[in-house]
């Protein structure tokens, strides 16, 4: 099930965000999608990928999408990982389920977007079985979950025009369920 949210983090936290991405922008610190399924990725130029260490901006974050889902991930037995994506030009997401995300979702952070420069997210409406798109606009975010009368989505991401200068940056996270017979729950791609 697919559901828009506008104005999910306020103004200081993304500020907190930014700064954070600022400082870390030049560390060693950044994995990317050279590891992904090459079926997810295809051609898709790099994306680089930064699992938020941060544990006061991990808590903001969680505490922020929690409230508009009107969800309590820890009550659902749910482990909660953020992370920033930067995506440049050239870079997409073919069509993939997520199913094994209870929830899962991406946060935009850019303050300008223009539907040129691509990055559209795309869904398989299940109910209606048509194709729907969702342009990337800040602070608005884009959950994908499941319940039992709606699975998730098949969904992608369009390309981003080749040649952009500009970097689309996202907050991407996703929940996953615990394993009570591990000690380390934590699953990132």
């Amino acid at each position: 099930m697919i559901k828009t949210y506008n104005n999910v983090l306020d103004e200081q936290l993304i500020k907190n965000v930014m700064d954070y991405f600022k400082f870390i922008m030049g560390a060693d610190v950044w994995g990317s999608s050279i590891g992904w399924d090459q079926n997810l990725s295809l051609i898709s130029s790099n994306t680089l990928t930064h699992r938020i260490s941060n544990k006061f901006l991990e808590k903001e974050i969680k505490n922020s999408i929690e409230t508009a889902l009107d969800v309590d991930f820890e009550k659902e037995e749910l482990t909660f990982v953020p992370s920033i994506y930067v995506w440049a030009g050239g870079s997409y997401i073919t069509w993939h389920p997520d199913e094994c995300y209870p929830y899962n979702g991406t946060i935009y952070l850019n303050e300008e977007w223009d539907s040129n420069d691509g990055g559209v997210f795309l869904y398989k409406d299940s109910q209606k079985k048509e194709i729907k798109g969702i342009e990337p606009t800040y602070n608005t975010m884009v959950v994908n979950s499941a319940t039992e009368e709606d699975p998730h989505n098949s969904h992608c991401v369009t390309c981003i025009v080749p040649g952009t200068i500009k970097k689309r940056v996202t907050i991407q996270w996703r929940t996953n369920k615990i394993d009570k017979t591990k000690k380390n729950n934590m699953k990132y791609q």
